[in-house]
């Protein structure tokens, strides 16, 4: 090998060769350049150092040669054998243009500030943010993305953060999304957050909308949103509940309980006074309520005069009340214990706005036997008039007695 040393003129002013002026080192005017085999290897110039070509577009620039298929810096360790793409890193751009950074061997690549692990790609492929090992226990053993709290944050917490680029937007801005799919980019499900208003100086409305996919559907569809009143809302998108404080609102709702315990607790704990637990509407009108007083509870129904019209006093209560034929019997689920009532279809006959459903109809029937009580006690009033028509008759009739009996001595 030989140094050549050339001129801004190479031809008229060679410098100093050797026997193979194909190999060597040049300079030209601002550059500096190593050549093998009659080819530029290496450029240095005023803009950087240019490896595979003569025009570095910064401080370091390497490009692949035409007959070459691979773009790499190779980083190997002696130590492991003969340095290689078998037993190095590799940092470059395939003949394919994917961009790489490459460990061949098995071992993690790790990422530091301040001379201390910050995170690695594991073998296992597994990114860990702020520790270095995965946890041998429970689901995290099986997690792709590990994330642990520095001593630093808040109680050593973990934390991710979704942000949406910008300071201030409208409301039903998307700021995050975990979406939840397949390899082939079919979303099965998803968490959103939004923004439900509009964002400002120290405003910062957001709302959680989790979506899932339906048997036969093809992408998710909003299942629960917790919007920025802190009202959560299963089933539906919007709140049409009456009142103020409320937190749920759903379509429907099923308590199921597994043991022998209470489905749900309804407890008032500031006071002893009072309260409603439940309102029931229909169409946003109020049909009426179940109230807890401090040794009772309350179940109304909606009665205000204000409310009815048609109103007439009921006649022939106790020829109604003959209808009735009460039984006593047991239900099937339990053959033990007999009770007296009545059945559905009999007694709704007699007071049709007692009873639900049809008889023999696909759902059972049921009857609210509070609303027999109307009856009862029109019954009851007229059982007492006659009674009192009785004892009046009985009074004169003995009044008479007793004057003819005083006659008669």
């Amino acid at each position: 090998m030989s140094i050549r040393i050339d001129g801004a003129n190479t031809t008229t002013n060679p410098g100093i060769t050797g026997a193979d002026t194909d190999t060597g080192l040049a300079y030209g005017t601002n550059e500096v350049k190593i050549v093998t085999d009659a080819t530029d290897r290496v450029t240095v110039n005023n803009t950087g150092m240019g490896i595979g070509t003569a025009s570095p577009s910064g401080l370091l620039a390497v490009h692949q040669a035409a007959s070459s298929t691979s773009n790499y810096i190779n980083i190997t360790n002696n130590a492991t054998g003969s340095p290689s793409w078998a037993n190095g890193m590799l940092v470059g751009v395939n003949d394919a243009g994917d961009a790489l950074c490459w460990q061949n061997e098995n071992q993690p690549l790790r990422f530091g500030t301040n001379n201390t692990d910050k995170a690695r790609l594991d073998s296992s492929g597994r990114l860990l943010v702020g520790t270095t090992a995965s946890p041998t226990a429970g689901n995290g053993q099986y997690a792709n993305l590990v994330i642990q709290g520095y001593p630093n944050t808040p109680a050593g917490a973990g934390h991710i953060s979704l942000q949406r680029g910008q300071a201030a937007f409208g409301a039903n801005n998307q700021i995050g999304l975990i979406n939840f799919g397949d390899n082939t980019g079919a979303s099965y499900a998803g968490i959103e957050c939004y923004a439900d208003a509009d964002s400002g100086a120290n405003d910062f409305p957001g709302r959680l909308v989790f979506s899932t996919s339906a048997d036969g559907a093809s992408s998710p569809t909003a299942r629960m949103r917790l919007d920025s009143s802190g009202r959560l809302l299963v089933g539906r998108t919007t709140s049409t509940a009456q009142g103020g404080g409320n937190v749920l609102q759903t379509n429907s709702l099923s308590v199921e309980v597994a043991s022998d315990t209470t489905g749900a607790h309804w407890n008032r704990t500031d006071s002893d006074a009072a309260w409603v637990a439940m309102r029931f509407y229909a169409r946003n009108s109020l049909s009426g309520f179940i109230q807890v007083n401090t040794s009772s509870v309350t179940y109304a129904t909606s009665s205000d005069y204000r409310l009815k019209e048609n109103v007439v006093n009921i006649s022939g209560a106790i020829d109604r009340v003959k209808q009735f034929k009460p039984k006593r019997f047991n239900f099937i689920r339990e053959p033990g214990i007999t009770v007296d009532g009545f059945l559905a279809h009999e007694t709704q006959a007699v007071v049709p706005e007692a009873v639900t459903g049809e008889k023999d109809g696909d759902e059972m029937q049921a009857i609210d036997q509070s609303k027999i009580v109307p009856l009862l006690t029109a019954a009851l009033q007229e059982t007492i008039a006659k009674i009192e028509t009785l004892e009046t008759q009985n009074a004169s009739l003995e009044a008479r007695l007793t004057a003819l009996e005083g006659g008669a001595s």
